[in-house]
């Protein structure tokens, strides 16, 4: 680029630069003063007509608000305004197509990018926020005139410019026309070319550069003449030397006659530890320790005078001394150098202390090695490719009962593989290290059982393998007389199971009998004696039951065969469950039973309902069972570490406490604090081994805390987070009035003529019609010629068992392959039920079984609805459980001795209709508290009345408030309010007046 275009290029771009700067400034000017002033506007404008719709707003005037909103559009440039209270859009108008985008407040005309400057304003009285104004200004004719301006000034801009260059490229074509030629000469010298000499026209600058040009000009040629000639012999002295220097990695250093240092090496500089500028002119003595570096200087003195080498042309080993102070190791290797006008020495140093290092490790390495190869008890060998034996212990050679030393190949103590085989084997641990077990051969002949641990490596040349050999024999013999110890214990624990199944049937099978005949003699008239004497009866048939059950979960966890089911675990109503079961014999002490819940309780966890409530009763029942006075509490809470469960149950007592001497020994079998408590108290002593093995299968702990006479308390681990776990809805518990439905027509598949008349007995007084079949040949005829409802069958039968006539009775087809057979057994050993149900049958029930569990049974598999007792049921619905459970509300008649039904349902709608009014203030207030109290008493009414439905979710909403999960209930009471509704409607169609209520079940 010439000279004049630079000129014009750089006044134009200065005069460009200006320019856009005053452009900027001008138009940032007129945009920013026309921000300021539609902000003041539309803000002023706004902030007014909030002020003028303020009544409007608060009277929710909106035909004064449409008036408004109307004469606010007549201003200019108001494109849309939009009134809305704190829940809705009042009144809008303007622009549909403004109106119809998302409404985003621009607080800065930045964010204008839809043409439209959208502003709010709160409508407020004092403190208190009524509504709002949202108004939106257009801003075209402010982008009109900053265009306007834009234009003009650029092009103003653009002619300026235009002139500038052109007074530019007049300038530069005066001043470049003598500087071409400087430039041309000065291109010519800079090739090598001194002979240009430039013409001096005037007196001005141009010529006195002109004239000052040629006289350097020459100087120049002159001096770069000379300079060619003496660079050419330093470079030739300098490449000799620099290839001396630098021809290795050994340390380079020179010495005059007087043993000054002339020469220092960068690898010298590495050795020592000095820099070159250290050291130059310096005695090299310094770089050797003492006696060496006080010597030095007589040595060469001598070589000098004497002419004698000793160390002069031989290399040797000495040491050297660094600079901070350490002494090292090195190879000394000196030259003498003679020349007419000098007299010097060069020396080569190299620093071994690495080697020295190295040869010191394998030394040791070496002596360690031989050290372990004695020492070791196993037998260290070493082999080549072609398995001769190398290397070996002394060990090695006295487990093969050969001398030291002896020559030996593998094939002379292996006796597992041929030669061949051997060979290969070789091959490939040499490619892949294992550990396996072979035989040796003794010198002697006997055979040994080994075990070998080999590992190829490659040391240099050659591939050799080192391995170990550990006689195994007595390991051998002992690992054969574990298996077939192993063997007989499991052939044992197979009898044992067996033994059990046998005892279990055997025990189970006339107590069946025995405990149903006490239910049927309790519901037939009896004297007071009669009756004490049958509770008597019955109290030890549970006892026995109970015993059996425990003897039989104890043998179950002990033999590693109890599985615990995954399922979700509701813990405030399994509590509950647990205080219904024992507040009788409770209330028969006088002790109060409580319970504490933690508010941030979750609502369900992983694990096993069935054993966490065994758990929690035998806990609860042994309290009650040793507290004379006082009271039980139990405390459920999250635990404070949740590796060993989610959550902590506490049982505390206020009974007769333990000894801490006992307390170690209190979780083993048959174990009580005092063996006279067992004569006192009953009990066998296996509920606290059983619950503690049951609580550590979850992987939970347990333990406890007491002193005598300062009450107990025990305590465990519970649950897995129910993560990903679908939770189901709300369910109604299903009464006992449900559980007793009725006209089903039952098959009883049953040998043993007691059991027969009692689970008859049991099935007519639920209102069932039973027919009897004593084997299971009579039960496939029976169904071959009827059709059953139900059949409740055993297993255990002589000639065809239950279970083959299950399979014969689904051969049948038709209504033999559906009819629903559930199995009875005394048989309570694992996989049993899995066994039942693998036949075809439906469900499973161990033997003894009550009355209501058994009619449970019954409604669960056929449906059927509870008939009137004594006579044939009326207009009975179809099904047990809906929105309201009918059958409860008369049984509650039946219980209060009331006869007006319709009577007692109004109290409830009363009641309901009360609450709903309470229910729906608390939820537009969002009182948490007001709905707790409210969804509690629900809770507790809806069951009573059986409003199934609805109780469940009064359960969900008072959950919610107990945990402080306020979001969570009022979203359940939400879906609590139309259920409430769906509940008073169809139990006003229910008993209204002629509505035809269904019959009381003692009608």
């Amino acid at each position: 680029m010439s000279f004049r275009l630079k000129t014009i290029l750089g006044i134009a771009c200065i005069e460009t630069v200006l320019l856009l700067m005053l452009l900027l400034s001008s138009l940032a000017y007129l945009r920013e003063s026309n921000q300021d002033e539609l902000r003041q506007r539309t803000t002023t404008a706004t902030t007014l007509f909030a002020t003028a719709t303020r009544d409007a707003v608060l009277s929710t005037d909106l035909a004064r608000l449409e008036e408004l909103v109307q004469d606010f559009l007549k201003n200019p440039g108001v494109l849309y305004v939009r009134v809305a209270d704190s829940d809705r859009v009042l009144v809008q108008g303007g622009d549909d197509a403004a109106l119809a985008r998302p409404f985003v407040a621009d607080g800065d005309f930045d964010r204008v990018d839809d043409g439209v400057f959208d502003a709010v304003v709160d409508i407020r009285v004092g403190a208190e926020n009524y509504g709002r104004v949202e108004v939106g200004m257009s801003v075209a004719a402010i982008q009109a005139v900053i265009a306007e301006a834009r234009n003009r000034i650029v092009a103003l801009a653009g002619l300026e410019i235009g002139l500038v260059a052109l007074f530019s490229w007049l300038l530069g074509s005066y001043l470049t026309h003598q500087l071409r030629d400087l430039e041309q000469a000065s291109m010519a010298v800079a090739q090598g070319d001194f002979t240009p000499v430039l013409r001096v026209r005037g007196r001005d600058e141009l010529a006195r550069v002109a004239q000052a040009f040629n006289g350097m000009s020459e100087r120049m040629g002159n001096t770069y003449r000379h300079l060619q000639v003496a660079l050419a012999e330093a470079e030739r002295r300098g490449e000799r030397l620099q290839a001396v220097v630098d021809s290795g990695l050994d340390g380079i250093l020179a010495i005059d006659q007087y043993g000054r240092i002339t020469l220092f090496s960068r690898s010298a500089e590495r050795i020592f530890g000095y820099g070159a500028d250290e050291v130059m002119g310096r005695n090299v003595s310094m770089l050797m320790p003492e006696p060496y570096q006080s010597e030095h200087d007589g040595y060469l003195r001598r070589y000098l005078e004497t002419r004698e080498r000793h160390v002069i042309g031989v290399g040797r080993e000495v040491v050297g001394l660094h600079k901070d102070g350490s002494v090292f190791p090195m190879d000394l290797s000196i030259t003498e150098l003679l020349s007419a006008n000098d007299h010097g020495f060069i020396g080569l140093v190299r620093d071994i202390s690495e080697r020295r290092r190295l040869e010191e490790r394998v030394r040791r390495n070496d002596i360690r090695y031989r050290a372990l190869l004695q020492a070791a008890t196993d037998g260290i060998h070493v082999l080549d490719r072609h398995g001769r034996l190398v290397e070996a212990s002394e060990s090695f050679y006295r487990m093969l009962g050969y001398p030291p030393g002896t020559p030996l190949r593998v094939m002379d103590w292996d006796d597992r593989w041929s030669e061949p085989e051997l060979l290969a084997k070789l091959d490939e641990l040499f490619r892949r290290p294992a550990v396996f077990e072979t035989r040796h051969r003794r010198c002697d002949g006997r055979i040994m059982d080994v075990e070998i641990n080999a590992y190829g490596v490659m040391v240099g040349e050659e591939a050799l393998l080192f391995a170990s050999a550990r006689d195994i024999t007595v390991r051998k013999q002992a690992e054969a007389e574990l298996l077939q110890a192993r063997e007989q214990a499991e052939q044992a624990s197979r009898a044992k199971s067996q033994f059990l199944a046998v005892m279990s049937h055997e025990m189970r099978t006339p107590l069946n009998a025995l405990l149903g005949i006490q239910e049927l003699l309790a519901d037939t008239p009896l004297n007071e004696k009669q009756r004490s004497y049958l509770q008597v009866a019955g109290g030890a048939g549970a006892a026995l039951t109970s015993l059996i059950g425990d003897i039989l979960d104890f043998t179950k966890v002990e033999a590693g065969k109890l599985e615990l089911e995954t399922l979700l675990v509701a813990p405030e109503p399994l509590v509950e469950e647990v205080f219904h079961l024992v507040e009788g014999a409770a209330a028969d002490k006088g002790l109060t039973l409580s319970c504490h819940l933690a508010p941030d309780l979750p609502a369900h966890v992983v694990g096993d309902p069935t054993r966490l409530r065994q758990v929690l009763l035998n806990l609860v029942g042994n309290a009650i069972k040793f507290t004379a006075e006082g009271g039980v509490t139990v405390l459920v809470a999250r635990a404070p570490d949740t590796a060993h469960g989610l959550l902590l149950f506490e049982v505390v007592d206020t009974g007769i406490g333990i000894a801490e001497e006992v307390q170690p020994r209190l979780f083993n079998l048959f174990t009580q604090a005092d063996p006279s408590d067992t004569r006192k108290y009953g009990g066998s002593g296996l509920g606290l081994a059983i619950a503690k093995r049951l609580v550590e299968l979850w992987n939970g702990s347990m333990g406890l805390e007491s002193q005598p006479g300062g009450g107990s308390r025990f305590w465990f681990t519970f649950g897995a987070p129910a993560d990903g776990m679908a939770i189901p809805p709300p369910q109604a518990r299903v009464d006992a009035a449900v559980a007793q439905a009725a006209g089903a027509l039952v098959l009883l598949v049953e040998d043993g003529p007691a059991n027969q008349v009692v689970l008859s007995a049991m099935l007519s007084q639920g209102g069932h019609s039973v027919d009897v079949a004593a084997s299971g040949a009579a039960a496939v005829e029976a169904v071959r010629a009827k059709r059953y409802d139900l059949i409740v069958m055993d297993v255990s039968m002589p000639d065809m068992n239950g279970m083959e006539a299950t399979r014969r009775i689904r051969r049948l087809g038709s209504h033999g392959a559906d009819v629903p057979i559930v199995a009875m057994t005394a048989h309570a050993v694992k996989g049993y039920r899995e066994e039942c149900l693998a036949v075809g049958m439906n469900d499973y029930a161990t033997k003894p079984i009550a009355k209501q569990d058994l009619l449970a049974l019954v409604a669960k598999w056929t449906g059927c609805a509870r008939a009137p007792a004594g006579g044939q049921a009326k207009d009975a619905p179809a099904s047990a459980v809906g929105l309201v459970d009918e059958s409860v509300i008369w049984l509650v008649a039946e219980d209060a001795g009331i006869d007006d039904v319709a009577g007692l349902a109004r109290i409830f709608l009363d009641e309901l209709a009360q609450r709903r009014v309470a229910i729906a203030q608390a939820l537009a207030g969002k009182d948490m508290e007001g709905l707790h109290h409210e969804s509690h008493s629900l809770k507790s009414a809806a069951g009573t009345f059986g409003a199934v439905a609805l109780q469940g979710l009064a359960m969900e909403v008072d959950a919610c408030c107990k945990r402080g999960e306020g979001s969570a209930a009022l979203a359940a009471a939400e879906k609590l309010l139309p259920c409430l509704d769906a509940t008073l409607a169809e139990m006003e169609r229910t008993f209204a007046p002629g509505a035809g209520q269904t019959p009381s079940p003692s009608a």
